[in-house]
């Protein structure tokens, strides 16, 4: 009996196999790169000139080698000037937002001009991180504008009274101290911004705003502050052009001059200086309460785009860590703002200054106070220092200007 046939087709799909999927090539996603570009002032610029220079160096190849993707830049911008940090951004922002930093290095001074402007841009939360409580408490106060965070800070320079020892019998710490002593000191009376004096009256528990938050003076501090510069005067323990003394240098030109006895300036210059034989205090008080001002500088976002704002925070913080801090500050004769950086200092007498000083430091007022009382102030220290007025007539009558 014969079998049934088997149809071709039926035997073809029999006898081919299952086709199989082709393997997928796998192509390796390559990470995004972000260009983060830094501004600094020259002082402060990555360099193998200077140690800071090169600690700030090897510190973003640091960053870079951690994070591959994020690829930096840097330029150089004046301090001050028509090309300076905050006029650079204010061009660049207005004609060639391509071209603004991402970071920029800024005195706490220009972070206020520069936040009224916009030119900056407030931190994100967690910058720096809530368990992150390595920060004198000026910190805080140096690096916001209108209760917002604009910097992530980095060094502080305090006001100090620098004295030679062997000029006094005890460290000098009112003003009755140095009139008893005899010696002269040297500071800038006639400095426009009047921060010695404007010291001297927060010292005195004096207020710059009332509570309604208007700027104020008040004239019985500040009279107080004129009396004990009148007394100097006429004890002969101020030098004899102490009207012509405008700067800090100024001031420490005299103070060179004068057999180093005694003379206000900043710490930077004090650290700077070689001159083993002097030291440095509190600058002094009517009751001896320790007191200083501080300025500083720190990191501010100034890109717009929240990508490029969030890298930069990072790299920000990264270079405000504790260790880096610490060399970098003592490398460029600043204050760290962190109590741990302290510990990577080198110099024992400056470390215990700086101890010292920054639990006890305010900031020096920001420039929206400084325009509208210093001028008062300086005219009525020069009538107090010319005989035109008496101290309590010129401290009121700089009240009577304010704002003038």
């Amino acid at each position: 009996m014969s079998q049934p046939a088997t149809s071709t087709a039926e035997t073809t799909a029999q006898n081919t196999p299952t086709p199989t999927n082709a393997p997928t090539q796998v192509v390796p996603i390559e990470p995004v790169v972000i260009n983060l570009t830094l501004w600094v002032p020259p002082q402060f610029a990555p360099s193998q000139d200077t140690e800071a220079g090169i600690l700030l160096q090897d510190r973003l190849e640091m960053f870079n080698q951690l994070y591959p993707n994020l690829q930096i830049s840097y330029r150089i911008k004046a301090e001050s000037g028509p090309a300076s940090l905050v006029e650079s951004l204010y061009s660049a922002s207005g004609v060639a937002p391509l071209v603004l930093p991402d970071l920029v290095l800024l005195p706490t001074s220009d972070m206020h001009i520069a936040a009224e402007q916009n030119l900056i841009f407030p931190y994100p939360e967690g910058y720096p991180a809530d368990d992150d409580t390595d920060w004198y408490s000026v910190a805080a106060v140096l690096s916001s504008h209108q209760s917002q965070r604009y910097l992530l800070p980095l060094g502080a320079d305090a006001l100090v009274m620098v004295y030679n020892p062997e000029q006094f019998e005890m460290t000098p710490r009112t003003w009755a101290d140095l009139l008893n002593a005899g010696k002269i000191i040297s500071f800038p009376a006639a400095e426009p911004q009047a921060i010695f004096t404007l010291a001297q009256y927060l010292s005195q528990g004096g207020l710059l705003r009332d509570t309604n938050e208007n700027i104020i003076l008040e004239p019985e501090p500040l009279a107080t502050v004129f009396t004990n510069y009148d007394q100097s005067l006429n004890a002969n323990i101020l030098p004899p052009n102490v009207t012509q003394i405008v700067t800090d240098e100024d001031a420490w030109t005299i103070f060179s001059e004068t057999e180093k006895q005694a003379a206000i300036t900043w710490t930077s210059r004090y650290f700077a200086q070689t001159d083993g034989d002097l030291q440095a205090t509190t600058i002094p008080t009517t009751e001896g309460q320790p007191f200083t001002l501080v300025t500083g500088w720190g990191w501010a976002l100034a890109n717009p785009d929240p990508n490029k704002q969030a890298a930069a925070a990072e790299l920000a913080q990264f270079l405000t860590e504790g260790e880096f801090a610490g060399q970098w500050t003592q490398a460029t004769y600043l204050l760290p703002l962190r109590p741990f950086a302290l510990t990577y200092w080198q110099n024992e007498d400056h470390q215990i200054l700086a101890s010292q000083l920054l639990p006890i430091s305010t900031r020096v007022p920001p420039p929206d106070i400084l325009n509208l009382v210093s001028t008062p102030i300086t005219d009525a220290i020069l009538d107090v220092f010319t005989d035109v007025h008496s101290p309590e007539e010129a401290a009121q009558i700089a009240v009577d200007n304010l704002g003038n």
